[in-house]
């Protein structure tokens, strides 16, 4: 028997593995499961392992290969509690966002020092080639490269510690999995294997359009290894949608678009799935497709939904003032047709979930989702079993940015398992979630934009289509917020915002990080710089004219707040304008700088209520247990909740214990996350459940140990002196059992934006708001331009946040970080490309998200301010940060090379 040398010990290799990949020999036979599975050919990185000193891609190396060479997976790095000085380095710098892909990027350094103890900056973007994050951590990367290799070579360093002992919000914590990241423990949903589990495998529609005649079963059944082949013959068909249910959770009748899934074939294997499936023959009668907007709009033109009106999904119109004369009277005026693109998500982790049936008659799933107990409700609804008997374990999410929510995966795999009284999982393949999954809407808004001569902006007219694809999805959210924020962070009185989004054959659109406003905030900032040069000012005294403050009416006729300092986001980029920015463009002239703003609604908003419950259990130590079922997808949110808590309560951070492990058993009922919401949302919850909490145990303690005792930060006082008269240890032995609290938290109501932006008050202005609240971020972009050779380079970027009060500001700066970078990408080279109704952008070689050698000079920084309305002042910056990249990218090629672009990707149309 031969063996392969892992981590320095001896694996047996069976010969019947001989062909099996690295990656599944390792993760399948032996668990270990830190080496990770992103596309399975080669192209993200994420399965990276050392082999005899040098990085390789264990998906794509067979196990015969490696006899005789010595191979260091992310296991074998760590001794015992000891980290190695890469991983520590990963550790002091935060790098860690979701941490899927952190293993490799920790091997693929750990490859580069030994190799090369000073390695530059291009030989590290030749290292770290093909190792992706959608998150966006290269930023980070770089300050642990130069961390890790001075240690290496035996140099002193000291870090930075820039925590405040005597506080808790604003100090800077560590999330409580970042060791399991870092060393490949943290399990994904995929890393999860059961005994006696069966492997599925999605089938999609072969056409964008066409009835469902018949899809063959019985032969497919007969095949090696197939246990169910789940379609509309054998699995119940009912409507589903995350917003409105207008589509079959399997596909029944006809079919939409070709990411429509029509059958989930089961097998022993996952081979035997994926033949199975290649073989199971559906019969389809092809139907006219729709495949943009402009069919789609067409009089008399294939309806995608027998039941909608000229296949306009949703519509949403804003008007005030007189428009009309505004434009008369106006002393410039620019107009134009702004397009931005379809856009993938590109989490490096797939879709997947996992049922396995428990001792309760029900499941327990495993599964990627921004909302566990909606999984819960979905799945005992569809198995017709009460939701007790079912629990949802919220795996860790590799990203997610919007895409890992409202699909039917955990729904369809519990019935398999149901069925079949076995664990069914499905982990959708790099190419399959390609097609599987939403996109983000692509978005044509035709501007005219009007002012006065010194600046002000007088009339705004917006017409603004969207393909939504083949389904609402989210559709009926995104495009009122697109339309809400389609002005900008801009007073404008007199204005005509229409908003349509069309059904098509095209794969169907749904939420993507800042959904709706990246599109119209990208039109409004690139037009209102065609503006201000049409009326020589410079971006930021026109933006400062105009800019929303205290008072201001917004787009939807909205009084703004105390608590938004857009204006200090500006006053902050102009200075940083001046001091660095222009003297890159005064020393080369190839250099253009393009600034750009943005603002976006924490909370959802546009009507829905929006609410919580949080739970505080006092254990047995005398810390305090923190249970908040807040979707962890690289955001750490559950880190400045419990900075929240720990604040709340007078407690030191240490003193909060951090449930982690996400089930609808051990946590109370929790909302989506989504909207940027996670801080505000459950952090306004556990601030009441503080309350509640501080209350309870001051009437237990009077009843214990005395009349004038009181809780007060973190401990039991007497009233009157004040002298501690025990801590919360002794508290809970005296109390003996449970002591915990739930508490709900539901939000201001808020409205749909009314067509007249409520200037009829028919809500009473003091109380019409259509978002909770917003955050603001102002940006500079500077970009080297070569038009000869048509290529262009991010050499310098910086952004200036209003979030309020920062909780946690290094994790805060990780997720602007990421949110530059992703924008970057988005406006310079993604593009998520269909043709005739059918994927060209198959892989991730075709769809080019940014790298290491793509990152720029970063900044982030935070503007001083204190908004009322979120816990301590604090608001969200999730989705905020992608917002003014793409239009400053415009914005700064126009002042590079006097050329004007509308359209993004930048580099699609130089």
């Amino acid at each position: 028997m031969e063996h392969l040398l892992i981590n320095e010990t001896p694996y047996a290799l069976e010969e019947q593995d001989y062909e099996m990949t690295l990656l599944r020999w390792l993760r399948e036979r032996h668990g270990l499961t830190g080496t990770k599975c992103g596309c399975n050919v080669g192209q993200c990185g994420s399965c990276n392992v050392i082999v005899d000193g040098k990085v390789r891609r264990s998906c794509v190396l067979k196990c015969k290969t490696l006899l005789g060479k010595r191979i260091t997976t992310i296991e074998g790095l760590a001794r015992g509690e000891k980290l190695h000085p890469v991983q520590e380095s990963f550790l002091a710098c935060g790098v860690m966002q979701c941490g899927f892909c952190t293993p490799a990027q920790v091997l693929t350094v750990v490859a580069l020092l030994e190799a090369n103890p000073t390695p530059t900056r291009e030989e590290i973007d030749k290292a770290f080639k093909g190792v992706l994050c959608r998150c966006g951590s290269y930023v980070r990367v770089l300050k642990a490269i130069e961390r890790a290799a001075a240690i290496l070579r035996g140099e002193r360093w000291t870090d930075e510690n820039g925590n405040d002992p005597d506080r808790v919000i604003g100090n800077s914590y560590n999330m409580p999995d970042a060791v399991d990241k870092i060393t490949g423990r943290l399990k994904f949903c995929s890393d999860y294997y059961f005994e006696n589990q069966v492997y599925g495998k999605l089938v999609f529609a072969e056409y964008p359009h066409a009835k469902l005649v018949d899809i063959d079963v019985d032969t497919c059944m007969a095949l090696p290894g197939v246990q169910y082949v789940q379609c509309y013959k054998t699995t119940p068909i009912t409507m589903v949608g995350p917003l409105q249910k207008d589509m079959p959770i399997i596909a029944y009748g006809k079919v939409r678009h070709v990411g429509e899934v029509v059958a989930i074939v089961y097998a022993d294997t996952q081979e035997q799935a994926e033949y199975a499936a290649s073989r199971l023959k559906v019969t389809y009668e092809l139907l006219q497709n729709v495949l943009s907007v402009e069919q789609a709009r067409i009089s008399g033109a294939p309806l995608v939904h027998e039941d909608c009106d000229g296949n306009v999904s949703v519509r949403c119109t804003i008007r005030k003032g007189d428009v009309d004369t505004a434009f008369r009277d106006a002393a410039a005026v620019v107009q134009g047709e702004y397009y931005s693109q379809r856009i993938e998500h590109n989490y490096i982790e797939t879709e997947c979930s996992t049922a396995v049936p428990n001792d309760r008659g029900g499941m327990d799933i495993y599964t990627v989702s921004q909302g566990p107990f909606g999984e819960r409700a979905s799945t005992a609804a569809y198995l017709g079993i009460d939701e007790c008997r079912i629990n949802v374990h919220q795996t860790p999410l590799g990203g997610s940015f919007g895409g890992k929510d409202g699909h039917p995966l955990p729904v369809l795999v519990s019935y398999a398992a149901m069925k079949l009284g076995r664990p069914a999982s499905v982990a959708v393949s790099r190419k399959d979630s390609y097609r599987f999954s939403t996109k983000r809407h692509p978005w044509t808004c035709r501007i005219k934009l009007a002012a006065d001569k010194e600046g002000r902006i007088t009339a705004l007219k917006n017409d603004m289509v969207s393909d939504g694809g083949a389904y609402k999805s989210f559709s009926p959210r995104v495009l009122p917020q697109g339309v809400s924020y389609a002005t900008g962070p801009y007073e404008i009185l007199n204005m005509s915002l229409d908003g349509k989004v069309y059904y098509t054959n095209n794969l169907t659109s749904g939420a993507m990080r800042g959904y709706g406003s990246p599109q119209t905030i990208f039109a409004i900032e690139v037009a209102l710089d065609e503006l201000a040069r049409k009326l020589k000012m410079d971006p930021f005294t026109i933006r400062r004219i105009n800019g929303l403050r205290t008072g201001s009416e917004a787009a939807t006729g909205m009084i703004i707040p105390e608590g938004h300092a857009y204006l200090k986001t500006l006053d902050a980029v102009e200075k940083k304008y001046y001091e660095e920015f222009l003297p890159l463009k005064e020393q080369d002239p190839a250099i253009g700088i393009g600034v750009a703003s943005g603002w976006r609604h924490i909370l959802g908003g546009v009507g829905p209520a929006e609410e919580t419950r949080v739970g505080l259990e006092l254990l047995d130590d005398g810390r305090v247990q923190m249970k908040a079922c807040c979707a962890q997808m690289g955001n750490e949110t559950l880190v400045g909740l419990a900075q929240i808590t720990a604040a709340s309560l007078g407690l030191r951070y240490e003193d909060i214990d951090i449930l982690s492990d996400l089930q609808t058993d051990l946590t109370p009922w929790s909302a989506h996350v989504m909207a940027s919401r996670g801080l505000i949302l459950w952090g306004t919850a556990l601030e009441a459940a503080a309350k509640t909490f501080a209350r309870r145990v001051t009437e237990a303690a009077k009843r214990l140990i005395g009349g004038n005792a009181v809780f007060r930060d973190g401990k039991i006082v007497d009233e009157g002196t004040g002298w501690t008269l025990c801590g919360l240890k002794e508290f809970k032995e005296r109390v003996g059992g449970s002591f915990e609290v739930v508490e709900k938290a539901r939000m201001p109501r808020t409205y749909y934006p009314l067509e007249d932006a409520n200037r009829s008050r028919a809500i009473p202005a003091e109380e019409y708001r259509t978002h909770h609240t917003n955050s603001y971020v102002s940006a500079l972009v500077a970009l080297k331009a070569d038009p000869e050779k048509n290529t262009v380079r991010v050499i310098k970027m910086y952004a200036a946040f209003d979030v309020g009060t920062p909780i946690n500001p290094e994790a805060t700066k990780r997720q602007g970080e990421g949110g530059l970078l992703m924008g970057m990408g988005q406006g310079l080279r993604e593009e998520f490309e269909l043709e005739d109704g059918f994927i060209k952008t198959d892989s991730m070689v075709k769809y080019q998200i940014p790298q290491m050698a793509d990152t720029p000079e970063i900044e982030v920084a935070f503007v001083d301010n204190y908004d009322p309305s979120g816990p301590f002042g604090a608001k969200g910056i999730g989705e905020l940060g992608l917002l003014p990249i793409q239009p400053a990218i415009l914005n700064a090629y126009y002042d590079a090379t006097g050329v004007r672009l509308r359209k993004i990707p930048l580099l699609k149309y130089i």
